[in-house]
């Protein structure tokens, strides 16, 4: 008999929108990640770090919702903290199955 190889594909990234579905209330997300051309971001909470260019920035979208504000420099740790998952994000989508 002739072999077939099956290759094994990890599982998808992110949460189930079934409950949606189902009219059940949904998890939330800890963290929401995205990437636009060469925009990026993510979100933890009340907080997101953006960028659009070289360096990130910090917003709280609770205290101020249209991000005026960039909290970077107030708030060093955080900024690189949410900038690291963002990374680490990347890199996992990056990860082809073989």
């Amino acid at each position: 008999p002739k072999k077939i190889l099956v290759n094994k594909t990890n599982p998808p990234l992110g949460r189930s929108q079934l409950p949606i579905y189902k009219e059940e209330e949904p998890k939330p997300h800890k963290e929401i990640y995205w990437r636009f051309n060469r925009e990026n971001a993510v979100r933890q909470g009340d907080l997101k770090v953006v960028r659009a260019g070289k360096s990130w920035e910090l917003y709280d979208l609770k205290a101020d919702p249209t991000e005026t504000k960039n909290l970077a420099k107030e708030r060093p740790k955080k900024t690189a903290e949410l900038a690291q998952m963002w990374e680490d994000w990347n890199e996992d989508c990056k990860i082809r199955p073989k």
